[in-house]
């Protein structure tokens, strides 16, 4: 195997593992060199995946040592671009692992808020409907409070109109009474009048002792008529 290096060609660089071809006079012998690239890919490559590619390129190194660099030339960009993006979709699954989390931590944050706000509103609904049955109640007794202030006060208007009958009939009949008296007083003032009439009279004609006798003896008339 000889030293000198006739030609070069970057398999998976700067990420990639690199594949050393050399060329000299009669071997073309190939070798894997994986020192200072495999350390950088090492960084920047998921572990899954330089593990893989190691593997790969391990088995790639035997098929060309046996059968040559071209029995593997056109599968080369195939295995980079299939490591690239299986490296590719392992960080996205660790990206979509890292989203999943914080979507399942806000999740559960959300559905705690969403449980307690359900025990906030179940607390105040219950508040409400008791508020509600005490308003309700309230309502009810000033209701049948109101009602018996309406027949109070229909008993009174009652009471009033015929109180206010009553007064009228009264001062009807006082009227009357004062009408009867006033007839009776004129009626007696006119019989008053008409024996003090008589009496003169009388005296003028009898003289004053027959009068006296008369009246004495229409006094004893009277007293044995009422006893």
């Amino acid at each position: 195997m000889s030293s000198e290096s006739t030609a070069s060609k970057p398999i998976y660089s700067p990420n990639r593992i690199r594949l050393k071809t050399t060329d000299q006079n009669t071997t073309n012998e190939h070798e894997l060199s994986s020192s200072a690239a495999s350390e950088e890919s090492h960084t920047l490559l998921s572990e899954t995946v330089t593990t893989l590619a190691s593997n790969v390129y391990n088995e790639l190194e035997r098929i060309i040592k046996n059968f040559g660099e071209n029995s593997v030339k056109d599968l080369m960009p195939v295995m980079i671009s299939t490591l690239e993006s299986l490296d590719s979709a392992l960080n996205e699954r660790e990206v979509s692992k890292l989203e999943i989390e914080s979507l399942k931590e806000q999740n559960e944050q959300l559905f705690q808020q969403y449980e307690r706000e359900k025990g906030f509103h179940k607390e105040y609904q219950q508040r409400y409907l008791q508020v509600e049955d005490h308003l309700e109640e309230m309502k009810r007794e000033n209701d049948e409070k109101l009602q018996s202030l309406e027949s109070i006060v229909k008993i009174f208007e009652i009471k009033s109109r015929n109180a206010a009958d009553h007064v009228a009939r009264l001062e009807e009949k006082e009227n009357e009474t004062k009408t009867d008296y006033k007839r009776l007083h004129d009626r007696y003032c006119e019989l008053f009048k008409a024996h003090c009439d008589y009496m003169e009279r009388t005296k003028i004609l009898y003289g004053t002792d027959r009068v006296d006798q008369l009246t004495g003896s229409q006094n004893a008339s009277r007293s044995r008529y009422y006893n």
